[in-house]
């Protein structure tokens, strides 16, 4: 089985992929259906995930990455309210907005 990360990945990388979760609207449902597709995702793994991004950047690289405020996208990203993107990044804030129960 695949991890929380490796899903996510996918779902940034596949928009084929990620149209698949689109209109999922609780986390016991993202969970069953990415488990059909090989995937083991967990809230926890998530918070660990967030917490690797905090501890291992400084607030400059936070603030470089991208070309903009990656600490702040990162919160936007985990809170669902990505916007302005295309392709997959609005199904993964959902997906993640699912993940962090916000």
């Amino acid at each position: 089985m695949k991890n929380t990360r490796e899903f996510l990945e996918r779902l940034v990388n596949d928009e084929n992929f990620a149209k698949e979760f689109d209109k999922i609207k609780d986390f016991e449902t993202l969970k069953e259906k990415a488990k059909k597709e090989g995937y083991d995702i967990s809230k926890e793994e998530y918070n660990k995930l967030e917490l690797e991004v905090e501890k291992h950047l400084s607030d400059e690289q936070l603030e470089s990455a991208s070309g903009g405020s990656a600490k702040q996208f990162f919160k936007d990203f985990g809170e669902g309210f990505v916007k302005g993107f295309t392709g997959t990044l609005n199904v993964v804030g959902n997906v993640v907005g699912l993940l962090t129960g916000k």
